[in-house]
């Protein structure tokens, strides 16, 4: 079995234009896992045979979030 390509955050705007031109990657989102939640990510990770990782998952800075509230700092972490 060969190894697989896992871009993390492929619903964005880089991961949208990956699809396009590696279709053969997968490509996750929220709804598979919580990038904050290791377990889920392992048992996530377990079902498909990892050689690379891609992240491009990240928090936009909202004027909300001006104060520095945890949920950007963490997620983009």
């Amino acid at each position: 079995m060969s190894k697989t390509t896992l871009v993390v955050g492929g619903n964005g705007y880089i991961g949208s234009h990956m699809k396009q031109i590696f279709p053969q990657f997968i490509y996750s989102g929220r709804k598979e896992f919580d990038l904050n939640d290791k377990k889920q990510i392992q048992e996530y990770c377990q079902k498909i045979d990892i050689g690379t990782c891609i992240i491009l998952s990240a928090t936009i800075s909202y004027e909300r979030d001006i104060n520095f509230n945890s949920e950007p700092f963490s997620t983009n972490l």
